[in-house]
């Protein structure tokens, strides 16, 4: 059988793909909103039977690939068609030919290639688009994404433009310094037995997550693997207590025990009852508040101490107009202790003004693209409402908070 680098070395074109295209070396940012706005995954392929999930694996069939990047970061080991700076928009995508990935087809390629397999669910050549032009709704999409792509033209180069910003990862309790997009400096955190603590909570997470899977037996084989698996990490991790201060050693040694006496039984017996972690951690309630509270304090007191020790480096004119950013997970638990001590040393006013938390966010690096993103929103909300804040809430906020009764995420604002 002719494999599609013969057809590709002898010049003809692969079944099923478009009539030959003239390539490019100039990257072709390409953007298809109404084609892949809905789609779940990162790679797809376009085939003669039409799309296909395929990450990180090619269909036989495949002509072209189609990667999309839901943010503006590039992801390893994956160029945007040779270029250097990833997509600008979240619906750049690149075409890129199967055999030499550096190269890109021509817009005209891939507009004939859709018209003849179409999206799923469309009849080829209809639906899809055809040979006219695109329906209104896909027409607006396209524009709004041109629209967006030209708003993230301005915050990326507003990247090296902001001269100071502090930020924290949630769970570090450093401090990074952030100058025109670099971070020049990190403050550590002075509590060096904050990691123990925190291992032996994830551990108490682990073993939760062990027995529901038990108890819901949607895969009995492995979660008895992953209980016997945990018992040895747990027997293995009453050694943390010992690095831990006196007032926590007994305390964090009674958990641990516990914990991995109820994962071996588990292992054992190969399932779990729906109460079992609750019945065993219910008498250790005690323990595990003192564990928190003393844990809590150490990381309030580092966090409070980076941020005077960063204000402390600057000069008051500077500090006094740079941003502090908490960065940390998609879903932003209230009552965070790094906002806390962010509030203890910028006041408690600063917060959601200058004291924000950025969700979604695990490096100092994406921190730092993340100030440029709050400044083009400061700007933008100054030079449009008249409010400098007023984009730093949500675009229909000012209707939410009269439906609502008054604003509400108090992690993000204060009323």
């Amino acid at each position: 059988m002719e494999t599609f680098r013969e057809r590709k070395k002898a010049g003809a074109a692969p079944e099923g793909t478009a009539p030959a295209v003239t390539k490019t070396k100039e990257p072709i940012g390409l953007r298809l909103p109404g084609l892949l706005e809905n789609l779940p995954c990162v790679e797809t392929w376009w085939a003669r039977g039409g799309l296909q999930e395929s990450p990180g694996r090619m269909p036989g069939d495949a002509a072209l690939r189609v990667v999309r990047w839901p943010d503006t970061k590039l992801p390893a080991g994956l160029s945007y068609g040779g270029a250097t700076s990833p997509p600008r928009s979240p619906y750049d995508v690149s075409i890129m030919d199967r055999i030499d990935r550096r190269q890109i087809v021509t817009a005209a390629a891939v507009a004939a290639l859709v018209t003849q397999v179409g999206p799923p669910g469309t009849t080829a050549g209809q639906e899809s688009g055809g040979d006219g032009p695109p329906p209104p709704a896909d027409r607006i999409a396209a524009l709004n994404a041109e629209f967006r792509g030209l708003y993230a033209a301005n915050r990326d180069e507003l990247v090296t433009a902001v001269p100071l910003a502090a930020a924290t990862l949630i769970g570090t309790a450093e401090i990074g310094r952030i100058e025109h997009g670099r971070i020049t400096h990190i403050y550590p955190a002075a509590t060096v037995w904050v990691a123990r603590a925190k291992g032996l909570l994830h551990g108490l997470i682990a073993l939760q997550a062990t027995g529901a899977r038990l108890v819901r037996g949607a895969d009995a084989t492995a979660a008895r693997q992953d209980a016997t698996r945990l018992a040895s990490l747990l027997k293995e991790s009453t050694r943390l207590a010992t690095g831990l201060p006196d007032a926590m050693n007994a305390a964090a040694g009674r958990v641990l025990a516990a914990a991995a006496t109820l994962s071996r039984r588990w292992a054992d017996e190969g399932r779990a009852a729906p109460g079992d972690t609750r019945e065993t951690l219910a008498p250790l309630q005690g323990d595990l508040e003192s564990i928190l509270d003393q844990t809590g304090a150490a990381v309030f007191a580092d966090v409070v101490a980076g941020l005077r020790a960063f204000r402390d480096d600057r000069r008051p004119e500077d500090w006094d107009s740079c941003l502090v950013l908490v960065c940390g997970p998609p879903f932003a638990r209230r009552d965070s202790i790094e906002i806390a001590a962010g509030m203890e040393v910028l006041g408690r006013d600063a917060l959601g003004k200058r004291l924000l938390y950025i969700d979604n966010v695990f490096t100092l690096d994406d921190a730092a693209r993340q100030a440029a993103g709050c400044a083009a929103d400061r700007d933008l909300g100054a030079d449009v409402f008249g409010d400098p804040l007023r984009m730093w809430r949500d675009l229909l906020g000012d209707t939410a908070r009269r439906r609502a009764g008054g604003g509400f995420f108090p992690f993000m604002g204060v009323d």
